[in-house]
């Protein structure tokens, strides 16, 4: 299983109350935003690898792209996963 795919970098502050309790003000959960080229070219081709591996899954992240939760977001999910990737 290949998990939390696309743009999942952010381990810290991803939340205002991890934020807030080291003195960080975030109002709402972080973001992560980026054009289409950069999307195909840095962030996607780690899992066209695991795809081409063989991954049995690959598992959703919960983190906002494009101010768009990944799980629910449409364009990631159905563009990218099912036309880039092939699955």
């Amino acid at each position: 299983m290949t998990r939390h795919v696309i743009a999942n970098e952010q381990k810290r502050f991803r939340w205002s109350p991890e934020a807030l309790g080291n003195k960080f003000v975030i109002n709402e959960r972080l973001s992560a935003n980026f054009d289409d080229r950069t999307m195909l070219q840095v962030h996607l081709w780690p899992f066209a690898n695991a795809v081409k591996a063989g991954t049995s899954a690959i598992m959703c992240a919960y983190t906002q792209i494009n101010q768009h939760y990944g799980c629910a977001n449409p364009d990631n999910l159905k563009y990218l996963l099912k036309n880039e990737l092939g699955l």
